[in-house]
């Protein structure tokens, strides 16, 4: 897992659209942008309906629709809860004992 991840550039996004649309494989074009074949396939499969209708405006306009997308805030955005979950990590307990102790502790506050 040591690898950085990258976004795919709008030239990597031109290169994909121009690969499908001259019948090139993804294997073939994963290939020549240096990226695994699940890397193409997966952008394909996000931003276009299918191979043949792959289309750069629409997958530019899709992922970049996708990247404002507000994010899940965490479970434990609670300062408190947070700041008693690291003392009890520095104690050497585990997740999951943690997690216990909290449902036990609070399992009167589920709605």
């Amino acid at each position: 897992m040591g690898e950085k991840y990258s976004h795919l550039s709008l030239s990597a996004r031109e290169e994909i659209s121009r690969g499908l649309a001259s019948g090139s494989s993804l294997l073939a074009i994963a290939s020549r942008l240096g990226r695994n074949r699940g890397t193409i396939s997966r952008e394909v499969a996000r931003n276009g309906p299918d191979k043949e209708r792959y289309r750069l405006a629409e997958a530019v306009r899709l992922a970049d629709q996708r990247s404002r997308k507000p994010r899940r805030k965490r479970k434990l955005s609670s300062e408190g809860l947070w700041g008693k979950v690291v003392k009890l990590l520095m104690k050497s307990w585990s997740p999951e004992e943690i997690a216990g102790r909290f449902k036990r502790e609070h399992a009167q506050e589920k709605p």
